[in-house]
């Protein structure tokens, strides 16, 4: 468990000023420990710590896509896009805007009388499997951008 806890930024005089975060509070079997975090922004990293922080990504870039992975439904540029778009230590959605219309433009579409929402979920992937996906992720894209469009006014 890490908990974060703010220190005041100047220890001791008023001219002594804490260059780095605050150190974090760790509890190991109970007993709590302050430790210092070495990381800010800024910091240059050694070998060591450029191989963890890449590892990481990877990791996470992974993790993220693998939803997407199991239903079939990932390409090569999709994993580019989200791999230029990763950031560490953002929070994002499972799915995209434009991915989520999408599935939301094509449930519609599939949707039939008595069938279950599972049922819909997966004739809405494989309808955007099939040759109008495309068509249907323009679509979704139009629409995410205007309601982009409509928070920004």
């Amino acid at each position: 468990m890490v908990e974060s806890h703010s220190q005041p930024a100047s220890v001791g005089s008023e001219s002594e000023v804490e260059t780095g975060p605050a150190p974090q509070s760790i509890t190991i079997l109970g007993l709590r420990f302050d430790v210092r975090a070495p990381y800010s922004a800024g910091h240059v990293c050694t070998k060591g710590e450029a191989r963890a922080l890449n590892q990481k990504r990877l990791e996470s870039i992974r993790n993220h896509l693998a939803v997407m992975a199991k239903n079939g439904a990932l390409t090569q540029a999709e994993v580019d896009a989200y791999a230029a778009s990763y950031v560490f230590g953002e929070r994002t959605t499972r799915r995209r805007p434009v991915e989520a219309e999408a599935i939301e433009l094509a449930r519609r579409l599939v949707r039939k009388k008595g069938q279950s929402t599972k049922e819909n979920t997966e004739a809405a992937r494989e309808l955007l499997q099939s040759e109008k996906g495309d068509a249907i992720r323009a679509q979704a894209a139009k629409r995410v951008a205007e309601l982009k469009d409509l928070m920004v006014a």
